[in-house]
């Protein structure tokens, strides 16, 4: 048997039967026009069998910016049951007789979530309400979450209730038979306060509203579920008024005119760069969307204590940014996810400076790049995840010794004392906070086109710098070039605007270092003590040196004078911490043998690398090979082998000054 659903000119549900023997199976597809959304085989009497195939369809759906009617589906797949087993006719029946409770009471059952308590929706409350089980929700939490819906509909008293009226266990027997086929709920499905990317639109939750915007037209959205998402309404306030008629009377000359007095007001700072006023101005409206993008930058200022820092933050970042704003010094990990929940509140956090809970917080907000999540185990075995969409503000006297993968995702900017001491001509906090809505309304506005355009010129090859530094400045790049030029604003003025904001940036070299480089790096700037002869020419002295330094020979990349022939000494102890020179088999090639298990216990055992496979991170060097070497005259060690000196070219990316040969 082949039955066809319910079709509309753009989806198509498909259902066949799967021959074979006991329980009945099918396979189901979901197409949309010639494009197959999802494919699956499983039994269709199977509650939670349907319920998992249809929330792979809505989000497989949104990942290709399809949308889907979930009704649809599972409509076709009930009746599908009906049809062909009476188990399932008795099934449909009963969602039906739920279904007619659950209206009696305006209760409409979102999904369900891992521990299995069920979240519902309350429009008549406008609550988000959830039951942790149907068999002991109390009467009393139903009027709570109901209101005078509840005193109406329920009926207490001995006997039947009744026409319109159910008993309390009715009314708990629809929620469990319906939330038996809704959706499996995770937190990274709910969205709250703030402005998000769904599908080729932007969404915007503000207070108890939300509507999405397409550039041109807002269109309200009343119910929390929207496609895979769940909305949350629940907030004491909104963030924005009257935001539907401000981005309607928004104008590019008004847009670049808020984005140069900000401009303005950040260039009283003295930075070390000439952009980085204009990359902080840009970075601010993008973060009013922050959770649009699809990836996101981390900020990162630094600057000595008399730099203005915190007066930067607390009198205009934050002001800017808005009283939601998530403002926190030294906050614990645990701490900053609860606050921030499932909200697109900016969050800016002072004095990170070196402290226990700095590398907890940067993992949570490595999952804000592209919308990770971190998962954890709980007690009850369920499991939990979570992740953020947040382009986080960091100020610190430094920026600490962070993982390159936390290293390319910060936008870093560096702050010097100013030139000249004295009271900043500082806007007042109201003035500011009305600037900050302006640019709230523009960045709004700019929302579509801007993300369209990070999108373009992300890939744009800088010489010298990591791909990923690059995709991390079109972000602010594609904002400034929309607020300057309007939405008509074409490619190429995005990537000189992008050129311009990364040009002469020479630490932006070491922050995008690949791995491996850094390892090497870090190898051969380790220091051992080594005998030399004494400066008076009487005996030895004892004196530090860097692996780097004993290795130097008169042959270096760029071709200028060595160090000199290190004394077998020197040699001698370099090779008990696992480096020293060798000859490729079969020929006199001189190579860098570095034998990894002893590095990582004499030279790197208290550096960041000492829990890592560092023979597989140098392997990624040019030339690099699997080897086998004798450190002393026992037993050969296990390790790889660089080609000498030309493996320090990989060193040589900082400038064509730098000294090559002793990094």
């Amino acid at each position: 048997m082949s039955t066809t659903a319910e079709q509309t000119p753009e989806t198509t549900i498909r259902i066949d039967t799967v021959p074979g023997r006991g329980r009945r199976r099918v396979r189901v597809a979901v197409m949309h026009g010639d494009t197959a959304v999802h494919l699956d085989t499983f039994e269709i009497e199977n509650a939670g069998k349907r319920t998992a195939f249809i929330g792979k369809a809505e989000e497989r759906a949104e990942r290709l910016g399809i949308t889907v009617n979930r009704d649809r589906i599972e409509r076709a797949l009930l009746e599908d049951a009906v049809q062909d087993h009476p188990t399932g006719a008795a099934n449909v029946a009963e969602q039906a007789d739920s279904g007619e409770v659950l209206q009696a009471f305006g209760i409409d059952v979102l999904g369900e979530m891992d521990d299995q308590s069920i979240v519902c929706w309350v429009p008549e409350t406008g609550k988000r309400w959830r039951v942790k089980s149907p068999a002991n929700w109390k009467i009393e939490e139903m009027f709570q979450a109901m209101g005078q819906r509840a005193l109406n509909g329920l009926w207490r008293e001995p006997g039947q209730p009744p026409s319109g009226r159910y008993k309390p266990e009715a009314l708990r027997e629809a929620v469990a038979i319906v939330a038996a086929t809704s959706p499996r709920l995770t937190a990274s499905r709910f969205v709250g306060q703030g402005v998000w990317r769904h599908e080729s639109q932007i969404l915007i939750v503000n207070g108890g509203e939300a509507c999405l915007y397409d550039g041109s037209m807002f269109d309200p959205v009343s119910h929390p579920r929207l496609g895979s998402k769940i909305i949350d309404f629940h907030a004491d306030a909104g963030w924005g008024t009257d935001l539907e008629q401000q981005v309607q009377a928004m104008t590019p000359e008004r847009a670049a005119g808020a984005l140069q007095r900000l401009q303005g007001v950040l260039g009283h700072w003295n930075w070390t760069h000439a952009a980085d006023a204009e990359v902080v101005a840009a970075l601010i409206p993008a973060t009013f969307i922050q959770a649009c993008w699809t990836w996101r930058p981390l900020v990162s200022i630094i600057g000595a204590s008399d730099s203005g820092k915190s007066t930067l933050l607390g009198q205009v970042i934050v002001p800017v940014l808005g009283e939601w704003t998530i403002a926190a010094d030294r906050s614990t990990e645990a701490g900053l996810r609860q606050r921030i929940g499932c909200n697109a509140a900016p969050v800016v956090i002072d004095e990170f400076d070196l402290y226990s809970q700095r590398q907890k917080v940067l993992e949570l907000f490595r999952t804000s790049s592209r919308g990770g999540e971190i998962l954890r185990g709980t007690a009850d075995q369920t499991g939990i995840s979570y992740g953020v969409r947040h382009i986080a503000w960091f100020a610190a006297i430094e920026s600490g010794d962070v993982w390159g993968q936390d290293r390319n995702r910060f936008i870093r900017l560096e702050l010097l004392p100013p030139e000249h001491r004295g009271e900043l001509a500082l806007p007042g906090s109201r003035e500011l906070g009305e600037l900050g809505r302006l640019l709230t309304v523009a960045a709004i506005w700019a929302a579509p086109r801007a993300v369209e355009l990070a999108e373009a010129i992300r890939n744009t090859i800088v010489p010298g710098v990591h791909g990923r530094l690059v995709e991390s400045f079109a972000v602010p790049a594609a904002m400034q070039a929309v607020l300057m030029h309007g939405r008509e604003v074409s490619r190429e003025v995005a990537v000189e605007t992008l050129r311009r904001m990364i040009g002469g940036r020479a630490a932006l070299i070491g922050q995008g270092e690949r791995d491996e480089v850094q390892l090497l790096r870090d190898i051969l700037n380790s220091t051992v003590r080594v005998s030399e002869p004494s400066p008076s020419g009487n005996g030895s002295v004892q004196v530090e040196r860097t692996i780097g330094q004993i290795l130097g020979t008169a042959i270096r990349p760029n071709g200028r004078p060595g160090l000199g022939t290190p004394n077998s000494t020197a040699l001698t102890t370099v090779a008990a911490m696992g480096v020293r020179f060798c000859k490729h088999h079969g020929s006199d090639q001189q190579r860098l043998f570095i034998a990894d298990d002893v590095v990582l216990r004499r030279l790197l055992r208290d550096t960041r690398w000492a829990q890592s496979r560092i023979d597989q991170i140098l392997s990624r060097l040019a030339g690099a090979e699997r080897d086998q070497q004798r450190l002393d005259d026992t037993v050969r060690s296990r390790g790889l082998s660089l080609p000498w000196p030309s493996c320090l070219t990989e060193l040589g990316g900082c400038d064509n000054d730098c000294d090559n040969a002793n990094p």
